[in-house]
């Protein structure tokens, strides 16, 4: 009898041992998978800003000690307000779709999102900047700054940013919002630019009517 209570002790143990083996492989998988999607988006980063530097060195894109003061006086910066309520509105129009679908479809539910919050972020960060660039690529616009009538361009071609500088763009973008001060900065500078305008040489304005 004592030995019948012992091996069953023993299977219990075994199998409560497999069980936290599992869930710690799992956990090991997804810090795994993030430090994996961190490093990809810092050499990226780091890609881009050398491929540009090249551009500059070899003269495909001018620099910007050769355009005039006056030409750079001839922005009309967006102001703050019409950049925040450009950002609610694309919060409401892009983010939520994304975090209902990785919330509901993806994850199987807040509580599965709640246990994979690291991966659950990053289910929703990547198509987020993938939608972006595209809409910033196709007419320097998301759907919030047409709404506010600005748009983003790349200072050197006062034109719509490449797709890469685009790219660029809102990839620093989630390093300004995982450092804060990255947001904050628009509100002590003449030209309201945040630390990803600076980073990708881009800034935003009133968009004028052709």
């Amino acid at each position: 009898m004592a030995t019948l209570e012992y091996n069953l002790r023993y299977k219990q143990s075994q199998e409560i041992k497999k069980s936290y083996n599992i869930i710690t492989t799992k956990k090991y998988t997804v810090k795994k998978a993030i430090i994996h999607v961190i490093i990809k988006i810092i050499y990226g980063l780091e890609q881009m800003a050398k491929q540009r530097f090249r551009d500059v060195k070899q003269g495909h894109i001018k620099k910007s000690n050769n355009i005039k003061k006056k030409e750079l006086t001839n922005f009309n910066y967006a102001s703050n307000s019409m950049k925040i309520k450009a950002f609610l509105t694309d919060s409401f129009m892009l983010v939520m779709p994304i975090m209902y679908i990785v919330f509901y479809l993806v994850m199987g539910g807040r509580e599965g999102f709640a246990a994979h919050k690291a991966m659950g972020w990053v289910y929703i960060l990547v198509p987020l900047v993938i939608i972006q660039t595209i809409f910033m690529f196709k007419s320097g616009q998301t759907p919030g700054y047409r709404a506010y009538n600005i748009e983003v361009i790349d200072e050197n071609t006062k034109k719509k940013p490449s797709f890469f500088i685009a790219l660029f763009r809102n990839l620093s973008a989630i390093l300004s919002l995982m450092t804060f001060i990255g947001w904050i900065i628009m509100f002590f500078r003449k030209d309201h630019k945040t630390l990803h305008d600076l980073l990708s040489r881009t800034a935003v304005v009133v968009k004028y009517e052709k």
